[in-house]
């Protein structure tokens, strides 16, 4: 079966070397550079994949099953007979069938259409989704409409090509408290990721804010300690909420002066303050650079030699400078992501 993932913009190698760890069939992924709305990217993978490793993928927002595409369906006739034959076939079926593994829902007759069109100016978002209700109708008559918590059919068209998908997995409806400038689940998991994190490891987040971070670090392999915090009262409450059924206990820290021996931590993840997600009268640029600045000493202080570092901002050039200026971090890899509205950057160090 075919499916498509839906990752941030900027986290494609990400997504793919995610999915070559998971062993889904990583020789039959290709990437298409096609944005959707909110600047997302589409990944497509071939696979017979059970439930529990679609569950288990973190550097993807979404995951859909394709159970029709088309490189040219033609007009809205030809489309409407792609939908139709769709919905009547064993590949509805089958995608059914591991929906319901993965979410763990009773057989559902609700479904929620989402329509998406770019690069076509002979179609209108209202006719792709009267075309898809219905072929619903025809095909699947006992099935109901609703906005939430139903099966999601995706119908897409990009330029010439169509195709018609059902939702696997949506890690957008996870029930959770979020401060000004939470992380996407998906942006916090990919950059831990990208630290390579192993068990038994000693990992550290001193800029916690809401807990998104420690939260996808705990789907990892377990830590012999974790040290989350944050400087400010009101992070640090809503992260104890948000982590409330873990055993991990926020505390309250100065990212400046940590709690630390030197040399004692394997990997820090980190979303410090951006100018653009808080008070600019509070975070000046001046403000900014001097805190990354202190937040990088400290960080070659604590990381053991080899220990990881991942941080996001948009104050490339001032974290740059900072992580230049210890000469104690090799940067391995610095790219954009496309997330929140902004495009920060997220920087990968060494400690030498």
């Amino acid at each position: 079966m075919e499916f498509c993932a839906l990752c941030w913009m900027g986290l494609e190698n990400a997504a793919e070397q995610e999915l070559s760890a998971r062993k889904l069939h990583a020789e039959k992924i290709r990437k298409v550079r096609q944005l959707i709305g909110e600047g997302k990217r589409k990944v497509f993978f071939e696979a017979d994949p059970d439930a529990d490793t679609l569950r288990q993928l973190g550097t993807v927002e979404d995951v859909y099953a394709v159970i029709a595409s088309s490189r040219n369906p033609g007009d809205m006739k030809g489309l409407a007979r792609m939908v139709e034959r769709a919905l009547g076939s064993e590949t509805l079926h089958a995608a059914l069938n591991l929906e319901r593994a993965v979410s763990g829902r009773a057989k559902a007759a609700r479904f929620e259409p989402m329509i998406t069109i770019e690069n076509r100016s002979d179609m209108r978002r209202r006719e792709l989704r009267d075309t898809l209700l219905t072929g619903v109708d025809k095909k699947l008559p006992k099935w109901r409409r609703t906005r939430r918590d139903g099966i999601g059919l995706w119908l897409d068209i990009h330029g010439p090509r169509a195709m018609l998908c059902v939702r696997l997995v949506s890690r957008r409806s996870g029930k959770r408290r979020d401060l000004p400038g939470a992380l996407p689940a998906s942006v916090a998991y990919s950059m831990i990721f990208l630290t390579y994190p192993w068990q038994g490891e000693v990992f550290a987040d001193p800029f916690c804010g809401s807990g998104t971070i420690i939260l996808e670090r705990l789907r990892f392999a377990d830590a012999s300690a974790i040290l989350g915090g944050d400087a400010d009262g009101k992070a640090v409450r809503t992260a104890a909420e948000n982590l409330a059924r873990t055993p991990f206990v926020p505390v309250r820290l100065d990212a400046t002066g940590l709690p630390l021996p030197d040399g004692s931590v394997d990997a820090i993840v980190a979303n410090p303050p951006w100018g653009e997600k808080h008070d600019a009268k509070n975070w000046t640029a001046d403000r900014l650079a001097d805190l990354y600045e202190v937040f990088a000493e400290e960080a070659a202080r604590v990381l053991r030699h080899k220990g990881r570092l991942a941080i996001i901002t948009t104050a490339a050039k001032s974290m740059d400078s900072a992580l230049k200026n210890r000469r104690a971090f090799t940067i391995s890899k610095c790219f954009v992501v496309n997330c929140l509205g902004l495009r920060p950057h997220v920087f990968i160090a060494l400690r030498k």
